[in-house]
């Protein structure tokens, strides 16, 4: 069935209001204020011509949008409840590109983020609160009756504090790392085999396809943090009897953990989900608001498990965020100085 272009004129108006209504804070300031370096971008994006011609494409795209001013902007609550919106779609190196009336932009990153918003689960968890599942959005998610099976399995309650106090007090990433045999190549770079799926061209089709041509293809990383950061997502998001050996050595390390992973897994939703609405609740809908309803004339916009502002504000964002993400999650203050991060363009 084909839309037509008044249809997908109606599909737009009605996700942008829909998030004017319920985000306004984080829409208000795509305006004609903001505005990109049309030259500096050009020159930014122009090597990925012969590398990869389609970021090629969407770099160009997003540049037509921001001097268009063709602000685009999406929730959709029933998956991950972030907002989306062109400066999501930006690539780190075209926001360096980004100004608002003249001012370079800036933002405020959480560090580790869905090992945080884990933690912060893990310890309505630990303290069998309901209260503050419902405090840190979760409670749409997830039933009273559920939450009480939950906190009724016979788990080693040390190993579970012990977890979370590693992602409050250390780089999570980097701890994990150094518990993996992680290899190495020629180019002294950690890697890993992947399964290659093929891409599909079909709307239609969901179920991924193989490459049996190539059914295996190698991606390497920078660090061994980077490395662990990747394992972990695996972990997190994929089945909770995954058979990969990493995956086995998460397990190892942290069964009690692992086994409340496989509980909301096995009887409510999508790990991800669970952590991408309790990320979007704490951030957008509560420190966002908050900041904004604090700071009128201060410009604020997100991309996903970061905060944006201009850089003479950047600091205020940072100090009032740790601020209002410890009210909302009742995690101390002084825990999230260095989970709460200034990542400068």
């Amino acid at each position: 069935m084909e839309i037509t272009t008044n249809e997908n004129d109606n599909l737009k108006t009605d996700k942008r209001a829909f998030c004017l209504k319920k985000r306004p804070h984080l829409v208000r300031y795509f305006d004609d204020n903001l505005t990109i370096d049309k030259r500096l971008a050009f020159e930014t994006i122009k090597p990925y011509k012969e590398l990869n011609y389609s970021k090629y494409q969407s770099g160009m795209q997003l540049i037509l949008e921001y001097d268009r001013k063709d602000w685009k902007y999406s929730i959709k609550p029933e998956s991950d409840n972030r907002l989306h919106t062109n400066l999501t779609r930006t690539n780190k190196k075209l926001r360096k590109c980004l100004y608002y009336k003249e001012e370079r932009l800036s933002a405020v990153d959480i560090r580790a983020s869905q090992p945080f918003f884990f933690a912060v689960f893990l310890k309505a968890f630990l303290k069998k609160d309901y209260n503050l599942v419902k405090q840190i959005g979760a409670s749409k998610l997830i039933s009273k009756k559920k939450f009480d099976e939950l906190c009724n399995l016979d788990v080693n309650r040390d190993e579970i504090i012990a977890f979370v106090e590693i992602i409050l007090t250390e780089d999570f990433y980097t701890n994990f790392s150094t518990h993996l045999e992680i290899p190495i190549d020629k180019e002294g770079k950690p890697y890993k085999m992947k399964t290659n799926y093929i891409e599909s061209r079909s709307k239609l089709q969901k179920r991924k396809k193989i490459d049996f041509e190539q059914p295996r293809i190698k991606e390497s990383f920078e660090t061994n943090r980077d490395y662990a950061k990747s394992i972990i997502m695996e972990v997190f998001f994929s089945s909770p009897r995954t058979p990969t050996k990493e995956a086995k050595q998460f397990r190892t390390l942290y069964p009690s953990v692992s086994k409340v992973m496989k509980f909301i897994k096995d009887e409510w939703i999508n790990f991800d989900k669970l952590l991408s609405h309790i990320e979007s609740f704490c951030l957008l809908d509560s420190v966002a608001f908050r900041f904004s309803k604090n700071h009128k004339n201060i410009p604020i916009w997100s991309i996903h498990d970061s905060l944006v502002t201009t850089k003479q504000n950047i600091q205020l964002l940072k100090e009032e965020t740790e601020q209002l993400l410890s009210e909302v999650t009742t995690i101390k203050r002084d825990k999230l100085k260095d989970i709460v991060v200034i990542d400068d363009w």
